[in-house]
């Protein structure tokens, strides 16, 4: 899968011991007391969350640890949630010079983030989750994607893990990440409510077509969907020819989320093609980013 610039090769070698302290998503002993003093102040005032966008940027810029964490959830297959949570984990990666981006994939999901990657982990994000359950310390787990950390194992039938474990491992990695992007799959898969549980954010994916409004609404209004705290946002993708859609979808939206986002065509996405820099696929992240300001310094 192709960017507008060359992606680096995915790495997934044994790497030196400092690397893999500071990449395993265990909770890590406090670090503050180590600290220069003039490094306190500077880290007090950059709480975790999303920084002042760069001039050339879509405003993803996230600099410290503990930052959002997104959970990218489709209304019903085929909606683009793996695009989506790829195009937006890439973007603020390369935005980010100074904060760590993670996408992750659910067991769930159909492992289109290794094939829109062109990286594999050794572990699943629940193969990862049975693996500490059993008392384990895997080590060098996370694939490379340019910037960007990948966890997307290869397709697999997933572990059984008790409820509670992949939410703990989310909630390690965010603490060691300034930006955590998940591709749920669909709210139907196994596990999702579990992710959805976890998330700071959420942004429910769907396609604009006949019915689907009515479907959408069924699902989330349906036990599928359990009470959030996250903040919620609806992104309607518009096939080219249905592009003027969206009195529906914006009723939808006041009743069980924040905001609409309407997602236009772009020649920018074409199968396993995201050109990050394409205008319409900038503008579907700008507008994404804008959702990312507020109450993400919470929790």
């Amino acid at each position: 899968m192709s960017t507008s610039t060359p992606r680096a090769e995915p790495t997934v070698t044994p790497e030196p011991e400092a690397e893999r302290e500071r990449d395993e998503p265990a909770p890590a002993a406090p670090e503050d007391r180590h600290r220069p003093a003039d490094k306190l102040e500077q880290a007090s005032a950059a709480p975790p969350g999303r920084q002042e966008p760069g001039p050339d940027g879509c405003g993803l810029r996230f600099e410290r640890p503990g930052g959002p964490l997104v959970v990218v959830c489709g209304l019903h297959g085929g909606a683009g949630t793996s695009t989506l949570a790829y195009a937006l984990a890439a973007q603020a990666a390369r935005e980010s010079p100074g904060g760590r981006v993670l996408l992750c994939e659910s067991a769930a999901a159909a492992g289109d983030v290794a094939s829109l990657t062109a990286a594999t982990s050794p572990y699943s994000l629940s193969e990862l989750a049975a693996e500490y359950q059993a008392r384990r310390q895997p080590s060098g787990f996370l694939a490379r994607c340019g910037e960007l950390s990948v966890i997307a194992g290869a397709m697999a039938p997933p572990p059984s893990v008790d409820h509670g474990a992949i939410a703990g491992v989310l909630g390690a990695a965010r603490r060691r990440h300034a930006l955590t992007v998940v591709d749920a799959g669909t709210v139907r898969a196994a596990g999702t409510r579990e992710l959805l549980q976890a998330a700071t954010h959420v942004l429910w994916i769907a396609v604009e077509r006949p019915g689907g409004v009515e479907r959408a609404q069924r699902l989330l209004a349906s036990s599928l969907v359990p009470a959030l705290a996250a903040r919620r946002l609806l992104a309607v993708r518009a096939p080219r020819r249905r592009q003027g859609a969206g009195g529906k979808w914006r009723d939808l939206a006041e009743q069980h989320c924040e905001r609409l986002v309407l997602v236009p065509h772009s020649p920018g996405v074409n199968g396993h093609d995201v050109q990050l820099r394409e205008r319409r696929v900038r503008g579907t992240l700008t507008a994404l980013a804008g959702f990312l300001t507020v109450r993400d310094q919470e929790g």
